[in-house]
């Protein structure tokens, strides 16, 4: 769904097809896909930088993109994945979601504060 995508997308021989999108990408996607009634020809949706969700801008567009997807009740699984997320359960109830956290880092955090 590029800039020499279309959309909405063809319907592919091969069932098995993956997109990579920009949020307001995949937003135009998913209202496509509504509007043909092919939501349900998605099977899954990777968010990468979840906590996006709460911010202006981008993550209102975030935020439409899953609602929808939700509300159509189309069988899609979403996974989100962020290093930042500070309301994890609050989260997971938004997204009927069940949650899966670690505090795994293979390598150690520092955290400085530069003065001057």
């Amino acid at each position: 769904a590029g800039n020499r995508g279309r959309l909405p997308p063809r319907k592919r021989l091969r069932k098995h097809v993956v997109y990579i999108a920009t949020i307001e990408k995949a937003n135009a996607l998913v209202n496509s896909m509504i509007e043909l009634e092919r939501l349900n020809s998605i099977g899954l949706v990777v968010v990468d930088e979840l906590h996006m969700l709460g911010e202006n801008g981008r993550g209102a567009t975030l935020e439409s993109c899953l609602s929808k997807i939700l509300f159509a009740k189309a069988s899609i699984q979403i996974i989100g994945m962020s290093a930042t997320l500070s309301n994890l359960s609050d989260l997971a109830k938004f997204l009927k979601a069940d949650l899966y956290s670690n505090e795994f880092r293979p390598v150690k955090l520092r955290e400085y504060i530069k003065l001057g």
